[in-house]
């Protein structure tokens, strides 16, 4: 059972992929990327996108995303800080467009996006989806070391401009929940955040409480 498209029915399948509430993937916006929550609300998709991110600025004369499914958490820890190298990227036709998206992620669902609110922080950005592409999905049990380790990743982005010891605190302890909890992917996230996190002048003391 190999990858399987559905292009007339984008909206449905696309439906049956993304959960009620918030949604954790990999946006791509004109070789750009970054983990954002996807926000479901029954027969709607939107995204809060802050005007200091480059999605926000890219979304403003491109309006078009390319929302990754992964449960590799590895792929949260790099694009939340880095940008993947071009070569890791591949152009798909989508209607009359080309639209970027990261090779290695199989699963994924094009979108058109519109903004439909602008604040001082925040852009309100709707997600119409145009092309779906899905692979076999294998379900696997509750991880809480594979949520620690997103929840961690998030908190991080904020430390590393806040130095918040809060936030440094919520880190230590999410980190250990993954060390204990998590396989081999989760570990060698942790390690990427740790290091990431050194770079920045933030240290980490991992708790296991």
């Amino acid at each position: 059972m190999g990858i399987k498209e559905n292009k007339a029915n984008g909206v449905e399948c696309a439906f049956d992929i993304l959960r009620e509430g918030i949604n954790e993937v990999i946006v791509a916006t004109e070789q750009n990327a970054a983990p954002m929550g996807v926000i479901r609300k029954k027969d709607s998709l939107h995204m809060a996108v802050y005007l200091t991110a480059h999605t926000a600025q890219i979304l403003q004369r491109c309006p078009f995303a390319v929302l990754h499914i992964t449960d590799d958490p590895r792929w949260f820890v790099r694009t939340a800080f880095f940008d993947p190298d071009p070569e890791e990227y591949v152009l798909e036709k989508c209607t009359d467009f080309f639209i970027p998206r990261l090779r290695e992620i199989p699963s994924w669902i094009a979108c058109t996006c519109r903004v439909q609110n602008k604040t001082k922080e925040k852009l309100l950005v709707s997600l119409t989806p145009i092309r779906v592409v899905q692979s076999p999905h294998v379900f696997h049990p509750v991880n809480r070391g594979y949520n620690s380790v997103i929840e961690a990743t998030v908190h991080a982005t904020r430390y590393v401009d806040t130095k918040d010891p809060k936030l440094g605190d919520l880190i230590s302890f999410h980190l250990g929940v993954a060390q204990k909890c998590g396989d081999e992917a989760v570990k060698e996230a942790v390690k990427m955040l740790l290091q990431h996190l050194s770079e920045q002048g933030c240290t980490i003391v991992i708790s296991y409480r």
